[in-house]
């Protein structure tokens, strides 16, 4: 059966903390504060029919801090989610689906340290580039290891990945100290060159603990040290040796793991790369990385089916015009 690309979960997070203000303009405080602790997730598709060509229905489960939660009563919590899924119903309005019910979970983050919602891909893109779609990388790294940083910056940006490196990144007349924390506030992941050295360093290890009380992927890169601390729960990247450009793409094919927060922003960003390919060999390279993987969503599956027709550097290489088609009937199950 083919897969079916549901337009409301992608939605969804973008109004929650709109009900949340309604809330409180309203003189409900307790109702406001559950909605901006929580972590939102969407259940797709609990419900369906087939009147009018098909109608799909979605739960919304919101995962509270556990003081916040116990603290609402059983009778307030019912009201709450009623009022969250009739709201969240009247601001995503998609022809076929809907919220059928909102369901208000106990998560594992206390509201004391409840991470910043991330900003807008459109926030501070002067720190990235001018491709939005690229997933974006901050690169934490002591002085001495540089050129590494850069090197690998390059590579990454040549498989859909902007990386903000600090020396680099950041113009000398700007404060830097304000520049990495925009950066910090907007990026997808953090990628952590773990040399000797790495935990004696005040700013490493405050970006690291930065992007994980922000909830945000780490990849650890062990390059003769190991990840330490609640770092050390992450499966690290071997960086002894390697050169940047296979560096990069184990960097890619950690982003890609499944479960990864990463996952579907990497994807985009790979697809909008094939699609900006600027030249014959830039397009074959990037084939070769996409026949690799594993799964694309539909959308994405078009986007690259339709790349050729959009850019002749991708309709005229040649292992595009091999493999393409093979590709996108395989994304689609064919």
């Amino acid at each position: 059966m083919e897969e079916v690309a549901f337009k409301v979960p992608g939605l969804v997070e973008r109004f929650v903390p709109v009900v949340a203000e309604q809330l409180r303009q309203a003189g409900d405080d307790r109702g406001s504060e559950v909605l901006l602790a929580a972590s939102v997730e969407v259940v797709e598709d609990v419900e369906c029919d087939s009147w009018e060509g098909g109608t799909h229905g979605h739960n919304v489960l919101l995962a509270v801090p556990v003081d916040l939660c116990m603290g609402l009563g059983l009778d307030e919590r019912d009201r709450l989610e009623g009022q969250c899924e009739l709201a969240l119903n009247r601001h995503v309005r998609v022809r076929g689906e809907y919220i059928h019910g909102v369901l208000i979970t106990i998560g594992e983050t206390s509201a004391a340290v409840q991470p910043p919602r991330q900003a807008p891909r459109d926030t501070d893109a002067s720190l990235w580039g001018p491709q939005t779609e690229f997933l974006r990388l901050f690169v934490s790294h002591l002085s001495d290891d540089k050129l590494l940083a850069s090197d690998l910056k390059e590579a990454c940006e040549d498989l859909g990945i902007y990386c903000f490196v600090a020396h680099e990144d950041i113009e000398p007349t700007k404060q830097w100290l304000f520049e990495i924390e925009r950066a910090l506030h907007c990026m997808d992941c953090l990628l952590a060159l773990v040399t000797p050295g790495f935990g004696n360093s005040k700013w490493t290890d405050q970006e690291v603990g930065w992007a994980m009380g922000r909830g945000a992927c780490v990849i650890p890169v062990h390059l003769g040290c190991d990840p330490y601390g609640f770092m050390g729960k992450y499966q690290a990247v071997p960086g002894v040796n390697r050169p940047p450009r296979t560096l990069a793409e184990e960097i890619l094919a950690a982003l890609l793991q499944p479960g990864k927060p990463t996952r579907r922003q990497m994807q985009t960003g790979l697809v909008a790369r094939f699609e900006h390919a600027a030249s014959f060999s830039d397009a074959n390279r990037l084939i070769g990385v996409l026949m690799h993987l594993d799964h694309l969503p539909r959308d994405l599956v078009d986007r690259l089916e339709a790349a050729p027709e959009r850019n002749s550097q991708v309709s005229g290489a040649f292992d595009v015009q091999r493999h393409l088609n093979r590709l996108v009937k395989r994304m689609r199950g064919a």
